[in-house]
């Protein structure tokens, strides 16, 4: 929504923002929000509070295999979870400034975490193996922003999966 904003702002003729344009943006606005909470209804599913519960936030980028960090969702995200009592860590291999600290070292940001929140598909985390991310972490939630991975294969990994947009009631 922001770059057809843009788009719309800079070379279209309308004489006011189309409906889905401000839609999209508060949807997007709202996603952080969104996000945190479930990151605490995973927590909550294993057994955890966010209360000094570890997130890993993997992707600080907007876009996927990118250090461009203007919009990110992943600075709201960070600042909700803090306000919840949690630990985040920030991760991203492309990025080398930021607002807030971060570290390019994948391990550092999933050893002992309790959550993980893909945020930004970098190709770095779309294969990572299961079974060893969940070796690393102290408490395995996964919430997938991105829908980048399987719920199935996630689950047989010993992962709690949570996806954006997915349904999470238990049959």
């Amino acid at each position: 929504p922001w770059l057809l904003k843009y788009g719309v702002d800079t070379y279209g003729t309308f004489k006011v923002e189309p409906a889905v344009i401000i839609k999209s943006r508060e949807l997007n606005l709202w996603m952080p929000t969104h996000m945190a909470d479930l990151v605490v209804e995973g927590l909550n599913k294993a057994g955890r509070k966010a209360e000094g519960a570890k997130v890993a936030i993997l992707g600080v980028a907007f876009l996927e295999n990118s250090d461009d960090t203007r919009n990110t969702p992943s600075q709201p995200l960070y600042e909700l979870l803090v306000k919840k009592g949690a630990k985040p860590v920030l991760h991203d291999p492309y990025v080398r400034d930021f607002d807030i600290p971060f570290t390019t070292d994948l391990d550092e940001a999933i050893e002992g975490a309790d959550a993980i929140v893909l945020v930004t598909p970098h190709n770095e985390y779309l294969n990572l193996d299961l079974r060893s991310l969940k070796a690393k972490m102290r408490t395995p939630v996964l919430v997938d922003g991105r829908n980048a991975y399987n719920k199935s294969e996630c689950e047989k990994a010993g992962i709690i999966y949570i996806g954006v947009g997915k349904p999470r009631v238990e049959a």
